[in-house]
């Protein structure tokens, strides 16, 4: 494969080459998870390598937006229990608690 890496190492194109002076292009074979997750990996001295910190930074944010996700998904329970008065499944009322607790820990500090 054909793959760009710019000055850090952060992979900028597969099989795809753009006319950069910032970006160096390798011919090296990347793996299934490697392709999946482009943005979590660098190449150093011609290898691959997790950046942990990118790695972690991405997860943090893919679950604070399926809690977002799970959130706006489930809000017409509760709609329909102030219009109808129907009871919202506890499991419902759980994850929802779990979701709301996980994107306040991410909050920025307001002071």
């Amino acid at each position: 494969m054909k793959v760009q890496v710019n000055r850090l190492g952060l992979i900028a194109s597969v099989n795809a080459p753009q006319p950069r002076e910032d970006c160096e292009t390798l011919d090296i074979e990347l793996t299934d998870d490697v392709l999946s997750n482009l943005d979590d990996y660098l190449i150093q001295d011609g290898e691959v390598v997790l950046n942990d910190a990118i790695a972690r930074k991405n997860r943090s944010y893919a679950r604070q937006q399926l809690a977002k996700q799970y959130l706006e998904a489930t809000d017409f329970y509760l709609v329909r229990q102030v219009e109808t008065g129907a009871d919202v499944p506890q499991e419902v009322l759980s994850k929802r608690e779990t979701a709301r607790a996980l994107l306040v820990t991410q909050l920025p500090d307001f002071e």
